[in-house]
């Protein structure tokens, strides 16, 4: 008896770590979701200054912390994305981004935007950008009213 009750008590604390089949798999969060997380403040965000042509365009990198894109001129200006990379840009305003060309002479390559799944009425759209090529994309931007917040971020982990 006593080794029958120590071998229920070692399956017991073997067990303790499995996982009970009922319960939903932790998932990473959806950057979509994420994205949400950081709308509730948009005037948080790391500063950038589009630049006015593609040649002064700063390159965007990719974070899971929101930018605050101003304009040097008026209300159009250029960010650079490096590929090959499959992001998410996520935009606080519709109709914001306006084209996205691989080089500087490029056919516009930008996909439909869609408004974010989890927070349409904050971000009212993003697009997945399939970023095939090696070198620098341009994406050019235009608003109303400046400073534009948006999130650049790995498409890793979102799904539709």
């Amino acid at each position: 008896m006593k080794k029958h009750l120590r071998n229920c008590a070692l399956l017991t604390v073997l067990c303790t770590g499995c996982s009970d089949p009922a319960e939903p798999e932790k998932h990473e969060e959806d950057p979509g979701e994420h994205a949400c997380e950081h709308a509730t403040d948009m005037s948080d965000g790391t500063s950038m200054t589009a630049g006015v042509d593609q040649a002064s365009a700063p390159v965007l990198a990719l974070s899971e912390e929101p930018y605050l894109v101003d304009f040097t001129t008026g209300t159009t200006g250029y960010l650079a994305l490096t590929g090959p990379v499959d992001a998410l840009l996520f935009v606080a305003q519709a109709d914001a981004v306006t084209v996205l060309t691989f080089g500087t002479a490029g056919a516009d390559e930008l996909p439909e935007g869609a408004p974010n799944e989890f927070c349409p009425d904050l971000i009212p759209e993003h697009f997945d950008l399939e970023l095939a090529e090696t070198g620098d994309y341009y994406v050019e931007l235009t608003t109303a009213i400046p400073p534009l917040w948006l999130v650049y971020m790995s498409a890793k982990g979102h799904a539709h």
